[in-house]
């Protein structure tokens, strides 16, 4: 697994911080340095000028639907977890995870189309498996498809039937992983077996408007409000920047030279460049419409500044403009000859081969950043 070190810098003044030196810029107490998980810092010479230094609260999974998902708990309900292939990064909140991993969960990966044929759907589902794992959830099962394409959705309702043995299922996902569009496909084959009427209400004791269809007299499918992912980029910035870097077709990822004191621009949302090694090709997997340019290293901090009044790159954000509106990562991959994926989540990934190299990655400041082994070669 290769190791990933987050780069802290000033928030006021921007320079890398470090807490080895108290002569050298950049200077943060190590007690602060070693507790910097939510924090804004400032090194210690603005700090003393500015006398501040401000925590961030990140929202969580809403308490109501924890509080939901309770009940599917009680019931012995099966969980139908939905995930959007393209913007899903591996990260899935612990205390989610944790209040769901006993009971059967059938994980859904959605928009398997956005993605090339020569992509195998073993790979994804083995990509998938080893995510959800990693939270201590082992599903009863994974499929892949497209509600858009209407692929899988015919073996996707067979499972259904057959994993809930005969008990309610509450489908959940993020607000952006196609739950409406596949509820709207199952809803065309739906044959309601029931006295009851499909129906949208408030669920008893809680703020939640939730959809249900009956299944039988007695079981019931529940649609749960999506989870608000913070971290992903297509919720930081404006609805239409977040079209904009959403795909509508098949992802065809170009491929660049990445070298030494130089690094490419994804979009006006990012950057990736070659800290140390050799030159490698990087795949650049985005939206069709995101574009991508070559920028020396030394400049990087201005081009974003500037990049914003001339529009050189696009898709400009008005929410990132600056060194202080972006976070940085060194990523140093492994010395063994090994394909990975480097995601940002909400924007799309970067296929790299390992071979002992560090590279940087410039994003906007709290969106989720990882790296895997390759699930796209």
């Amino acid at each position: 697994m290769s190791k990933i070190t987050r780069v802290f810098r000033c928030n006021n003044c921007g320079v890398v911080l470090q807490s080895d030196d108290d002569q050298k810029p950049g200077f943060i107490p190590s007690e602060l340095f070693d507790d910097k998980r939510d924090r804004v810092l400032y090194c210690e010479d603005c700090y003393r000028n500015l006398q501040i230094n401000i925590n961030l609260d990140f929202e969580k999974i809403d308490h109501d639907i924890l509080k939901v998902l309770d009940d599917a708990v009680a019931s012995d309900a099966l969980i139908c977890f939905i995930v959007d292939l393209f913007s899903f990064n591996g990260t899935i909140d612990k205390t989610l995870a944790d209040k769901i991993k006993n009971n059967n969960i059938l994980v859904v990966g959605n928009k398997r189309d956005l993605f090339s044929e020569n992509v195998k759907d073993e790979s994804l589902i083995q990509y998938l498996k080893e995510r959800f794992e990693a939270v201590g959830i082992k599903p009863v099962d994974i499929i892949l498809v497209s509600a858009t394409k209407n692929y899988n959705i015919e073996d996707f309702t067979k499972k259904l039937a057959e994993l809930r043995k005969r008990h309610d299922v509450y489908l959940i996902g993020s607000s952006l992983s196609g739950k409406s569009a596949i509820i709207d496909v199952l809803l065309k084959v739906f044959q309601n077996k029931s006295k009851r009427m499909i129906k949208s209400e408030n669920y008893p004791d809680t703020r939640l408007r939730i959809l249900s269809i009956p299944f039988d007299n007695s079981s019931t499918l529940y649609e749960m409000p999506g989870f608000f992912n913070n971290d992903s980029v297509q919720m930081m910035v404006e609805k239409d920047i977040s079209k904009y870097i959403t795909p509508k077709k098949n992802i065809v990822c170009k491929r660049e030279r990445l070298s030494n004191g130089s690094g490419f621009i994804v979009g006006g949302l990012a950057y990736l460049s070659l800290l140390k090694g050799a030159s490698i090709n990087v795949e650049f997997c985005f939206a069709e419409n995101v574009e991508l340019r070559k920028v020396n290293n030394s400049k990087i901090d201005g081009f974003f500044e500037l990049n914003f009044s001339k529009r050189y790159v696009r898709p400009v954000s008005e929410k990132y403009q600056d060194f202080h509106d972006f976070d940085l990562f060194d990523i140093v991959l492994n010395k063994k000859e090994e394909d990975y994926d480097i995601a940002i989540r909400g924007l799309g990934w970067m296929k790299i081969k390992s071979k002992g190299q560090t590279i940087r990655v410039m994003l906007p400041r709290g969106a989720s950043l990882t790296c895997f082994k390759s699930r796209t070669r």
